[in-house]
């Protein structure tokens, strides 16, 4: 027998009794203010089952929403480690060129950090050694759906002035409905 500990557990049980107390608390009120008998009965048998049942409903949603947030947030770290502390410069580039996701990998290459080149995309070409930019400029310059990875080899000119040789692997990026939405 496997016993699993989910800590979100009883987070139902706790909204159906949070629910019914509420209604009746509420119709214990509007009793006592419309001058009603406070004490029957009978008065709160709906309030109560209504309440926890709709306390039950709050807490089977809220439990399954926690849940699932926390399998998000498992699953992204995950995904996160893989994409941070590959060797290789990883980036995503949208339909219009602008990066979606660069790896911190691309400090110890071009010796600016990824946020440098989310908030400038240019700042990518600026780096390409001259005589190899038309030639990426004429490659990545204009992201376009191609279901073949392309592959070729730059020059970049890093932060200090070094000059250093990039292999480049470039493939399209879709998403769970088979849309193009950019290059990896």
């Amino acid at each position: 027998m496997k016993i699993t500990t989910d800590p979100f557990c009883g987070t139902a049980i706790i909204g159906a009794l949070s629910g019914a107390l509420a209604l009746v608390a509420l119709s214990y009120g509007q009793k006592i203010i419309a001058g009603g008998d406070p004490y029957l009965l009978k008065g709160y048998i709906v309030p109560t089952v209504c309440g926890f049942i709709f306390g039950f409903l709050l807490g089977v949603y809220i439990h399954k929403l926690k849940w699932s947030l926390n399998a998000l947030e498992k699953s992204e770290e995950k995904y996160r480690a893989v994409a941070n502390f590959t060797f290789d410069w990883e980036y995503w580039v949208d339909l219009n060129g602008n990066f979606v996701y660069v790896s911190p990998s691309c400090t110890k290459i071009s010796g600016y950090q990824a946020q440098d080149f989310l908030r400038d995309p240019s700042l990518f070409f600026s780096l390409v050694h001259p005589d190899d930019l038309d030639n990426v400029k004429h490659r990545l310059g204009n992201p376009t759906e191609s279901t073949d990875a392309c592959h070729f080899n730059f020059r970049i000119i890093d932060r200090e002035g070094t000059e250093h040789w990039i292999q480049h692997n470039c493939m399209s990026v879709y998403d769970s409905h088979g849309n193009w939405i950019g290059r990896r």
